[in-house]
């Protein structure tokens, strides 16, 4: 990131606000500074909320914003589905595994201990 570039800044629910494009106005080693007024953790991209939670976070662009919160939005209706699923397991183990395995989840018993 360098003084100049613009970013995609996002509202947190407790400072709801339309986003905004923001420019970076300053570089240091772990924060920027926004043309919104607030410093981001150059890491995260997330607002400096002092002692309270962060009142927002930047994105590179509106459509990296967007594609993240796609992901987030088909993982929780994932987590749900998986939650939700009775007792009888309808799945073999090694279709388990290989499910398991795509989340990065070793579940071979024959994997690595």
């Amino acid at each position: 990131m360098k003084v100049g570039d613009k970013l995609y800044f996002v509202y947190s629910g407790s400072c709801p606000s339309a986003p905004k494009a923001v420019t970076v106005l300053t570089v240091g080693r772990k924060w920027g500074k926004l043309s919104n007024g607030y410093r981001i953790d150059l890491k995260t991209l997330r607002a400096d909320g002092g002692h309270c939670s962060s009142p927002g976070r930047a994105w590179n662009s509106k459509e990296e914003h967007d594609a993240s919160r796609a992901a987030d939005k088909l993982w929780w209706m994932f987590r749900t589905l998986v939650h939700a699923c009775h007792a009888d397991n309808y799945f073999t183990a090694k279709q388990i595994i290989a499910a398991a395995a795509a989340l990065g989840i070793d579940l071979d018993p024959k994997g690595k201990k």
